[in-house]
């Protein structure tokens, strides 16, 4: 009696460790989800196949429990369980982080009217290496909402450059910039691998630069706590007389709140916004309807020759359009037109933020814009 009550007092013990353990490991995993962007994790179990006998027995069938458990997670949108802590975050989106390069655009300017061809390569390889100097943030920024842009532009040099995001699950954004010298396409789409213990990161994308004359296709301020560099704070304002489109991500209230300083509203916000894109999810569902990007447009893998925006076949070295889809830059933000030619601070930020398909199922924005 008394080895079966030793028994039974390891069993409860093995019981209440592992379950400790499973709650820990699947709330270490929702996390790591949601602080990636990205559900379609892949799981895999360190111990599997190992031969085991008695008491290890016994923890190796509760760990393939745990593991069984934790792989219902794949493929369904866990971000609801989880509300990740903003104050990990920078008021910054992925959109954004992806149009600092344009801090370097003088770089292009000079590549073009290079003629020597190896200077002409100096400066391109310049202009793609200038955005390693943010590398040291180590602040996650949010997440992009399906359809939110971001637009920037110098006037005086006639630069455009809008981005957006594509696709939610998994993650893409498209960006495109030009000016009368060149043009730069640019498509992100990060995966991650999570092993059990350790996440495996996968900065996967295709940028692409042309050249057009010749057809070939900063200091920190010390008192910023994200390290964000000048041109950094610029994305955030409406610095050049901008008067942004209304889902463009300066709008967006959790990041306008988490710049101020303000991070429990900004949780608040920012919890809103994931649910207002979850009731679009399922709305479009509903109705049989499938998003469509609104300055981009997905091309398949035999498009054909290099087109005059990005577009195109896959190139030699390029990630296959598996691993990257391309999006094309359809022109038609050119075509705009031209909007009041200025907005203030105040105006802009986090007010009037609308990426929305269906507007008139939000309550709280009302009918304020239409996609």
């Amino acid at each position: 009696m008394a080895e079966q009550q030793q028994n039974g007092e390891d069993g409860g013990w093995l019981s209440g460790a592992w379950s400790l353990g499973q709650s820990i490991y699947n709330a270490a995993a929702n996390t790591v989800n949601s602080v990636m962007g990205y559900d379609d994790l892949d799981v895999v179990d360190p111990t599997a196949g190992e031969a085991t006998s008695g008491k290890e027995a016994a923890i190796s069938e509760e760990r393939a429990k745990a593991f069984s458990s934790y792989r219902d997670y794949l493929g369904k949108d866990i971000t609801s369980l989880v509300i990740l802590p903003v104050w990990i975050m920078q008021p910054f989106t992925m959109l954004q982080c992806m149009g600092e390069l344009m801090e370097y655009t003088d770089l292009l300017d000079k590549a073009a009217v290079t003629e020597d061809p190896y200077e002409r390569l100096a400066w391109v390889v310049g202009f793609t290496m200038g955005p390693f100097g943010t590398i040291e943030r180590p602040w996650k920024p949010f997440n992009p909402i399906l359809g939110e842009t971001f637009e920037y532009g110098k006037p005086d040099r006639g630069m455009k450059y809008i981005a957006e995001q594509v696709s939610h699950h998994p993650p893409v954004g498209a960006g495109h910039g030009e000016t009368e010298l060149w043009t730069y396409d640019i498509v992100s789409a990060p995966k991650t691998k999570f092993l059990g213990n350790s996440v495996e990161v996968y900065p996967i994308g295709r940028t692409r630069i042309r050249l057009k004359p010749t057809g070939e296709c900063a200091e920190k301020p010390a008192d910023d706590p994200y390290g964000f560099t000048h041109f950094a704070h610029t994305l955030n304002s409406c610095e050049g007389g901008i008067n942004p489109l209304p889902s463009d991500s300066r709008r967006r209230p959790d990041r306008a709140l988490l710049e101020l300083g303000n991070s429990s509203d900004s949780a608040v916000a920012k919890y809103n916004l994931e649910e207002m894109q979850r009731a679009e999810r399922k709305e479009r569902e509903k109705r049989g309807e499938k998003w469509q990007p609104r300055w981009f447009k997905p091309l398949p893998e035999d498009a054909g020759a290099l087109r005059r925006w990005g577009g195109g076949p896959v190139l030699p070295g390029e990630y296959s359009n598996e691993e990257c889809p391309q999006f094309e830059f359809t022109g038609e933000y050119l075509k705009l037109e031209q909007r009041p030619p200025s907005a203030s601070e105040e105006e802009v930020q986090g007010e009037g933020f609308v990426p929305w398909s269906y507007p008139d199922i939000h309550a709280k924005l009302g009918k304020e814009a239409e996609r």
